[in-house]
């Protein structure tokens, strides 16, 4: 499974990696997906989705990056229309205390043990808004379905929902 993952960086420039909810636990979170090699290709943090289907949020990861290959750059709390049409998402950076092995593991790895790196792993969350209000999970009158759905990684870790 490494030697894949490092085979699909070389070819692609990233690879998601998908971690899918177990329905016999509900506590275990929503599915959610991220990039693993934005840092090799792009220079840049990788980006985490929570709570679609996960081609869908494989897409949206594929949006972020050819947007970011074109020259965007990640910036906290930046508009991004380019994943969902007709929706804006928005980029927020990852609070330290949420860069672990929970939601991470495979691109911790990558980062401090096949590349060798030993600056502070990185990353986004790209929050998307509900299909109806169109409201991201931090404004009023966002559906509770959707903000049930995306863990705020830009929060402290206690402050999780």
């Amino acid at each position: 499974m490494d030697q894949r993952l490092i085979d699909a960086i070389d070819k692609h420039g990233w690879q998601g990696m998908s971690v899918a909810s177990r329905a016999d636990e509900p506590d275990d979170g929503p599915a959610f997906c991220y990039s693993i090699g934005f840092e090799t290709s792009l220079g840049l943090p990788n980006v985490i989705i929570f709570g679609l289907r996960t081609n869908v949020m494989h897409g949206m990861l594929w949006q972020v990056f050819d947007a970011l290959k074109a020259g965007r750059t990640l910036e906290d709390r930046s508009v991004w229309p380019e994943p969902l049409e007709g929706y804006k998402c928005e980029l927020r950076a990852v609070h330290r205390t949420n860069l672990v092995s929970d939601y991470f593991g495979y691109g911790l790895w990558y980062h401090e043990r096949y590349l060798e790196r030993t600056d502070p792993y990185s990353a986004f969350q790209l929050f998307w808004p509900g299909v109806g209000e169109k409201l991201l999970p931090w404004e009023e009158g966002c559906h509770e379905d959707v903000i049930a759905a995306q863990p705020r990684l830009d929060l402290p870790h206690k402050d999780l929902h």
